[in-house]
């Protein structure tokens, strides 16, 4: 899990290029961190800075709002939502330690299990910093590993080429969803090169809160999706791949239009306790 944990500080990395014109906008004057809960095992949690709350209530695969905080060594406690801080989710606090000279925005990202005792906080480097060249080149190839799990291929459609009426038919049980923004739909290769079998279990996306794990069915000449429960299995030393008509993340209620040449960030949660962000371009349909 120590592993799974330093990956996503690298991947997290690479998410945070997509937030660079923001933080451009608002400017460095001063010291902002903010918080990504990336533990799957973890509840709902509220987060207390230096013995003070200042975040209610982060669920997880979502990310607070910066704060700003007026020293670079921070007191970290993470409560379940609505606890007191004895209930802590660590015997003590969590120290961590920005650059003494820090200013900008930081993100601080909770990885590991509970039940393993894995769970950590890290400080990632300074969002919107610049990358090396040979990593910016390859963030947006749709290609991710870790552990024992490879995504290659990875790319989505404009939003655009995707309207719900150009959809197939929602199955019954959809139809409750709000669904009134605009929808894409990812798909790649994913890879179990271990020696067991996994299953993805969830998807989270930068660009919507409404992100499920599709198939697509064909009944009485008619097509229909529909969420799989469960997860999707990946068989021991086996590919599954997720293409237009058949298996994929459909990605609802997107919040802004996607156009060929952009990127997205998708978060998928294996059930190994593996976490992949995977940089994807959007393409129109590929031939």
């Amino acid at each position: 899990m120590i592993k799974h944990a330093k990956f996503l500080v690298i991947a997290l990395f690479m998410l945070s290029i997509m937030s660079l014109g923001w933080v451009a906008a608002h400017g460095d004057e001063g010291l902002f961190v903010r918080i990504a809960h990336l533990s799957p095992t973890a509840p709902a949690v509220d987060i207390y800075v230096n013995g003070a709350k200042a975040v209610e209530s982060l669920a997880y695969k979502s990310v607070s709002a910066y704060m700003p905080v007026a020293e670079t060594m921070l007191s970290v406690m993470v409560v379940p939502a609505g606890g007191t801080m004895d209930q802590a989710v660590t015997p003590e606090p969590i120290m961590l330690m920005l650059p003494a000279d820090a200013k900008g925005y930081y993100t601080v990202a909770a990885v590991g299990l509970l039940d393993d005792q894995t769970f950590e906080l890290f400080v990632l480097p300074q969002d919107g910093m610049a990358m090396p060249m040979e990593m910016a080149a390859s963030a947006a190839t749709g290609e991710a590993e870790s552990g024992n799990i490879r995504i290659s291929g990875a790319w989505a459609r404009p939003t655009a080429a995707m309207s719900m009426d150009k959809m197939a038919t929602p199955q019954a049980g959809m139809g409750d969803m709000n669904m009134s923004g605009e929808v894409t739909g990812a798909y790649m290769l994913i890879e179990n090169t271990g020696s067991t079998a996994d299953r993805l279990i969830s998807a989270a996306s930068d660009v919507s809160d409404m992100v499920q794990i599709h198939e697509t069915t064909v009944e009485s000449g008619m097509a229909r999706m529909q969420e799989i429960v469960g997860g999707l299995e990946i068989p021991t030393g086996g590919k599954v791949e997720l293409m237009p008509g058949g298996l994929h993340i459909m990605i609802m209620n997107v919040n802004r239009t996607l156009s060929p040449g952009d990127t997205i960030s998708l978060t998928l949660t294996f059930e190994s306790g593996t976490v992949i962000i995977v940089a994807v371009p959007i393409k129109m349909m590929m031939q």
